[in-house]
């Protein structure tokens, strides 16, 4: 999300309603020249779409932040397909985009780790 005239600067050197935007679902930067969590919207659906249109039937990895990810979650919400398991923003998660970058599905990929136990004797 782009933050504004305060982008880059540490919590502390910000005004207070700035840091009242902080962490929310539904914020507003736009009055410190940044965007409102529409304006992220609408960016992660038109990614999608360009997704959909420059690697039809491929698969695709993206890395991103939470706040990228949280827009995908409400999306994947309003259509209806966000799986009961949604619990947290650092994991791996799955998704199929439509051939106009709808969302067509959405969920975490189960991973786990596993240790080698050796036995070792004194």
């Amino acid at each position: 999300k782009a933050m504004g005239f305060y982008e880059g600067m540490l919590w502390s050197e910000v005004p207070a309603g700035f840091q009242e935007q902080r962490g929310k679902e539904l914020f507003d930067f736009r009055t410190f020249g940044g965007e409102n969590s529409s304006d992220v919207q609408q960016r992660v659906r038109h990614a999608l779409r360009e997704l959909a249109l420059r690697y039809p039937r491929q698969r695709v990895i993206c890395i991103t932040h939470a706040g990228w990810l949280q827009q995908l979650v409400l999306i994947a919400d309003a259509e209806g397909i966000l799986p009961n398991q949604w619990s947290d923003r650092s994991a791996i998660y799955e998704g199929g985009i439509g051939p106009i970058g709808q969302l067509q599905y959405f969920h975490p990929v189960n991973i786990q780790a596993r240790v080698a136990m050796v036995a070792t004797s004194d």
